[in-house]
């Protein structure tokens, strides 16, 4: 069982300092397996406080074109759930508490389960982010807890039956832009924000960072964010299209969205 929450520690740090959190998202094995763990390497040397590695889905419910069509290419080059375990070891021993297992739960419930429950955690897997989870479902919210896991939640708005102290353990609290897919470049709810954080300040898990993702692609996006009070931002699509491009537009990428941040 797990017994440290460096991950949690760190960010909670970040946001007593008035300092913004960055998180990234990127598919494992994408576009091969080295070229995926030099990605990540590159993101940790360059500030980003954690990875979301997307596990290949075949229906990728809350992600855009750019995030789908790079896991059906990962599908289609012969990957192996191995892969993705070897790729969360390789991270895992160079930044530990750093790594968050992403997927798609419809499609991964039946594998964790019968496996996954105890290889991820062998693959130094602490965190888990499963958008789809239904949150109110107690029963399986704790069986993933009570196998060592941080829950990630995944909050677009408020459900006053949801028990709300069951993730008071997770290192921040996942809040979309808006409602859609991912990868809508510009598009920041300001009204849906501003509510979500009114109300999510008034529940038991006040103290968490509070991230928003989705359609974050600019510092200028970075900068709105911020203004409303949120901790930091969460990139993925933006991300993925700036690795396609060159390391070097990741790199800018990153410089720009920091200086979004610091406002």
């Amino acid at each position: 069982m797990l017994q440290t929450n460096i991950l949690k520690n760190s960010l909670i740090k970040k946001k007593e300092d008035n300092k913004p959190v960055m998180i990234a998202y990127l598919p494992a094995a994408y576009p091969d397996i080295e070229t995926s763990k030099k990605w990540i390497e590159i993101l940790f040397d360059n500030g980003i406080d954690a990875v979301e590695l997307g596990y290949p889905s075949k229906s990728t419910d809350m992600d855009g074109k750019t995030i789908s069509d790079a896991h059906q290419e990962v599908k289609n080059d012969g990957f192996k759930e191995s892969d993705y375990e070897m790729i969360a070891r390789y991270v895992s021993r160079n930044s530990s508490g750093r790594l968050i297992a992403m997927g798609y739960w419809k499609e991964l419930r039946e594998k964790f389960y019968s496996k996954f429950e105890n290889s991820w955690l062998r693959s130094g897997i602490k965190y888990l982010l499963l958008p789809d989870l239904n949150l109110s479902n107690k029963t399986e919210v704790k069986y993933i807890q009570d196998c060592g896991y941080k829950l990630i939640p995944f909050i677009s708005r408020l459900d006053f039956n949801l028990n709300y102290s069951l993730f008071k353990n997770a290192p921040f609290i996942y809040c979309p832009a808006y409602k859609g897919k991912t990868g809508n470049s510009g598009k920041i709810d300001k009204l849906h924000l501003t509510k979500l954080k009114e109300k999510l300040r008034e529940t038991v898990l006040k103290d968490l960072p509070l991230l928003v993702g989705f359609g974050i692609s600019t510092g200028e996006d970075a900068f709105r964010v911020r203004s409303l009070g949120y901790d930091g931002i969460i990139i993925g699509t933006a991300m993925l299209k700036a690795f396609q491009k060159s390391e070097n537009r990741a790199l800018t990428l990153i410089k720009e969205l920091k200086a979004g941040l610091e406002g």
